[in-house]
């Protein structure tokens, strides 16, 4: 921080000495977004060469979302940070991504999903859809 100042009359001193103030606020506002870019920029690379060791896939309401594991285990005593602490992630983020899925593992996501009859994991079996093209479907 600047020192004040105290070169002109007082109310001319006051106002540059806000101005200096706003803008020291303002340099430490843009530094922070510099590094929360230079997060996105790394998250962003991370998804782009296949880094997904710490990437989280949801679909929420039919919208495909990444985030960080860390961005959901914030809230420590919540269910989310429960889910995918240490002990589970290792388990969970051996599973191969969904477009190198084999048809095997397309059926038996498929049966895996509540209300769908283990009929459509076989239809599925039985026309070969592997993971890219099961992620290429459409609803019509």
């Amino acid at each position: 921080y600047s020192p004040a100042i105290k070169k002109f009359t007082r109310a001319v001193n006051h106002v540059l000495n806000k101005k200096w103030e706003a803008l020291y606020a303002f340099d430490a506002e843009v530094t922070q977004l510099e590094e929360m870019y230079k997060d996105e920029k790394h998250f962003i690379e991370s998804l782009a060469t296949g880094n997904m060791k710490d990437v989280v896939t949801l679909n929420v309401c039919g919208t495909m979302m990444a985030t960080r594991r860390a961005t959901l285990m914030v809230a420590e005593d919540s269910m989310l940070a429960q889910y995918f602490d240490d002990s589970k992630w290792t388990v969970q983020g051996s599973f191969p991504p969904v477009k190198a899925w084999t048809p095997d593992e397309v059926m038996q996501w498929v049966k895996d999903i509540e209300g769908i009859s283990d009929d459509v994991g076989s239809i599925f079996k039985e026309n070969e859809i592997n993971g890219s093209e099961l992620l290429a479907l459409d609803k019509e």
